[in-house]
C-alpha cells in the first residue's frame, strides 16, 4: 500500500510543479571597501601648507539588519554600534523567506539581503529584507588648498528587468559638510543599482569629494559613509488549477487505501 501512496504523491508534486511558475529569489549587495579610504593633499600656497586631520573622539559606527517573511508572519531585527572605526561590528537577521547580514570593520562596510517567494493564499504578500553597515566622524583642515577623499565601492544585484514585484536594490554614499568662518558647503558620491533596471548586474568604482580651504581659515566638519542593501519576493498564490490537482491527490490516495481495506 505505502509503494502506491508514495507513487501517488510522486506524481502530484510533478503535477504542482509543473502548475506553478517557477519564482526566483533576488539578493543585493553593497561594500565599500574602507581600508581604500585615503585623502590626498594640494598644496596652493606653499608658505600655507594645507594639512587635514580627523577627529578621533567622533569616530561612529554602526549596523542594522531586518528581515520579514509574510505568510506565516514572522520578523526579526537587529542593531550594533560603536565610538570608534575599528571595533567589529557584525548582525544577521533570518526569517524563512528573508536573510539579511551586515558588517563594519576597520577594512570593510558590507550589506547583503536576500529574499525568497513562498507560497501564500492571500495575496499580494512579500518578503523583505535590508542591512545597512555606517561610518561617521569629524574632521579639520588648514592652510591653504585642497583636501581629496576617495574610497573604493562594489555593487551587486540579482533579479529580473521589469520584474517590480521581486527585485534587488544596492547603494553606497560618501557625504561631507563643513564650514569656515567665510562659507559653508557639502559634498556627496553616491552609486546604485535596482535589478528592475537591468537584471542581474554588478559594478565598482572609486568615490571621490573634495574640500576646499580658504587661506587664513580652518574648516570643520563631518565625513560619512554608508552602504545599503534591499530586496523584496512576492509569495505566489496557488491556481484554482492546483487546488484541483490537490483534491484529486487526496482523493486517489483515498481510494488505494479503500481498496487496500477491501483486498
Amino acid at each position: 500500500m505505502f509503494r502506491h501512496i508514495f507513487l501517488t504523491l510522486a506524481v502530484i508534486a510533478g503535477l504542482l510543479a509543473a502548475s506553478s511558475p517557477a519564482q526566483a529569489g533576488v539578493m543585493a549587495s553593497a561594500d565599500i571597501d574602507w581600508s581604500s579610504l585615503t585623502w590626498s593633499l594640494i598644496n596652493l600656497d606653499p608658505n600655507d601648507p594645507v594639512s587635514f586631520s580627523w577627529d578621533a573622539g567622533s569616530e561612529y559606527g554602526s549596523v542594522s539588519v531586518f528581515a520579514e517573511t509574510a505568510d506565516p508572519f514572522v520578523q526579526n531585527s537587529d542593531f550594533a554600534e560603536a565610538f570608534d572605526w575599528t571595533t567589529l561590528l557584525s548582525r544577521s537577521a533570518v526569517t524563512a523567506q528573508a536573510q539579511s547580514d551586515a558588517s563594519r570593520s576597520d577594512l570593510l562596510l558590507s550589506a547583503v539581503a536576500s529574499s525568497q517567494p513562498g507560497i501564500s493564499a492571500a495575496a499580494p504578500n512579500y518578503n523583505y529584507a535590508n542591512a545597512d553597515a555606517y561610518n561617521t566622524a569629524g574632521f579639520t583642515v588648514s592652510g591653504h588648498g585642497i583636501v581629496l577623499l576617495t574610497v573604493d565601492w562594489a555593487l551587486s544585484v540579482t533579479g529580473l528587468a521589469g520584474d517590480f514585484a521581486n527585485l534587488s536594490y544596492a547603494s553606497a554614499n560618501i557625504y561631507a559638510d563643513y564650514q569656515n568662518a567665510f562659507a559653508t558647503g557639502s559634498g556627496s558620491s553616491n552609486a546604485w543599482l535596482q535589478s528592475s533596471d537591468a537584471g542581474d548586474n554588478a559594478t565598482s568604482g572609486t568615490f571621490s569629494l573634495a574640500i576646499v580651504n580658504l587661506p587664513g581659515t580652518t574648516t570643520t566638519g563631518s565625513f560619512s559613509a554608508d552602504v545599503y542593501a534591499f530586496s523584496q519576493a512576492q509569495n505566489l498564490v496557488p491556481e484554482p488549477s492546483t487546488f484541483a490537482l490537490t483534491g484529486l491527490g487526496v482523493g486517489l490516495m483515498g481510494l488505494l487505501v479503500f481498496r487496500r481495506r477491501r483486498a
